[in-house]
């Protein structure tokens, strides 16, 4: 980005903007999705409009400034499989999750944070205000990036926020993580910790890394605290790394037999479900090739709504 106006940024004009920040609600589709534990998390969706306008604002604006090193979900370049791979080989792992993450980034976090980013990227003449000036473009750009006072879960930009915001949490994890010869990650909300010393006691971190957490006002789902060793499975934010990365057996499992369902019951789905089958498909290929080309030519024998 060189020396760009703000709405340039946007790609709207600023009578646009206004219309569509003036008018979230319409612009939002609200809708709970049953996590496993069976209770309800709620996606706020936004439009086409207003997704085409925070996808703008994703990769001309926020993608210009780099995560922690140790973010590795939503990071140009860097997937799960990626993170998983940095604990390959190690002995011990801790996981934690962090409880309510994109609801408890609110609007007054959000506010301080773009204001950081827009003052850095004017310092650094990336972005101009000669349209409109540096109050409003930080006022507007908090209104489209936020929804009923927080990160929206369903918004293309709510996870790159947060993983800026994150930046604080990742490096006090991350000295705790050197303090101790450990390898850190963090995938959204998940966080991993490991260790090649098969004897290192680190639940006895736990503490200190919800202390850090509690201090910056977030809160560990302590329900989903676990330490594992290589005498079980080990899995991080899905996949299996104790000899190599793979996915559960019962993942695949299921996946396999849900195809064979669908395709002896002549079941019609959407483009929408065959695009669900055919990421699916092809995050398994990229763990194990072989087993992920044969679930893409199973899922071309599905008939497809016309």
């Amino acid at each position: 980005m060189n020396n760009i106006d703000f709405l340039d940024v946007l790609g709207y004009s600023l009578d646009k903007v206004e219309e569509i920040s003036n008018n979230l609600n319409s612009n939002y589709l609200s809708y709970p999705i049953r996590k496993s534990n069976g209770k309800l998390r709620w996606i706020d969706a936004p439009t086409d409009e207003l997704k085409k306008l925070q996808t703008n604002i994703l990769r001309r604006f926020l993608y210009k400034f780099s995560a922690h090193e140790a973010a590795v979900g939503f990071v140009s370049g860097i997937g799960v499989k990626d993170g998983a791979e940095r604990h390959l080989q190690n002995n011990v792992i801790l996981c934690l999750d962090i409880s309510n993450f994109f609801g408890d980034i609110k609007t007054d976090k959000i506010y301080t944070l773009i204001h950081h980013l827009l003052m850095a990227a004017s310092r650094k003449g990336w972005i101009t205000f000669n349209q409109i000036d540096f109050a409003r473009a930080r006022n507007l750009l908090v209104e489209l990036v936020s929804y009923k006072g927080r990160l929206p879960q369903g918004a293309p930009t709510s996870p790159a926020l947060a993983n800026l915001f994150s930046i604080k949490i990742d490096r006090k994890l991350q000295e705790i993580a050197d303090d101790n010869d450990l390898v850190y990650t963090r995938y959204a909300d998940d966080l991993t910790f490991s260790c090649i010393d098969k004897t290192f006691n680190i639940g006895s971190l736990i503490p200190s890394i919800e202390k850090v957490l509690t201090d910056l006002h977030f809160k560990v789902n302590t329900k989903k605290t676990r330490v594992m060793r290589p005498h079980k499975r080990m899995v991080v934010t899905g996949i299996v790394i104790n000899d190599k990365l793979g996915i559960p057996k019962y993942k695949w499992r299921n996946f396999r037999a849900k195809l064979h369902n669908l395709i002896r019951d002549n079941v019609v789905i959407t483009t929408k479900e065959y695009q669900q089958l055919i990421g699916y498909a092809e995050w398994i290929r990229n763990l194990n090739n072989e087993r992920g080309t044969f679930f893409l030519t199973q899922i071309g024998k599905i008939k497809l709504q016309t």
